[in-house]
């Protein structure tokens, strides 16, 4: 998964990604905001993906009709402030060894080796490509 393109509502028009029933396979909202989560919905389409990243609280009139009608997917994925910052720093300064918790690496040519490699959880826990 990669970004092909970066939209900023501010300053650019979303009506031709919002026409047909959505453009992106899959969208991330990152604010919270409940306008925000609307928009995302709209220019997500139809069978697409939402990931919802982090939240501040309750959102009134969440557009459920909007992810019933066009069958879109949501994905939660809770964010973190300060303990990502601790754990970059533990990392940087050798604080702890995530090595242990690797499995395997394998170059990024030979993806369909480290694939089934990391699909038997009983070999695998983290399988890492190198580029």
């Amino acid at each position: 998964m990669g970004a092909d393109t970066l939209v900023n509502p501010q300053h650019d028009s979303l009506d031709g990604w919002k026409a047909e029933k959505g453009y992106f396979d899959i969208s991330f909202e990152v604010s919270g905001h409940p306008s925000s989560i609307s928009t995302c919905l709209e220019v997500t389409r139809a069978k697409g993906v939402m990931v919802q990243v982090g939240m501040g609280g309750a959102v009134p009139n969440f557009p459920m009709m909007m992810v019933i009608s066009k069958e879109i997917s949501l994905k939660g994925s809770f964010r973190f402030t300060t303990e990502f910052n601790t754990a970059v720093s533990w990392l940087a300064n050798r604080v702890i060894n995530p090595l242990p918790l690797l499995s395997a690496e394998y170059p990024f040519t030979d993806l369909e080796a480290a694939l089934i490699f990391a699909g038997d959880k009983t070999q695998a826990a983290k399988v890492q490509l190198v580029f």
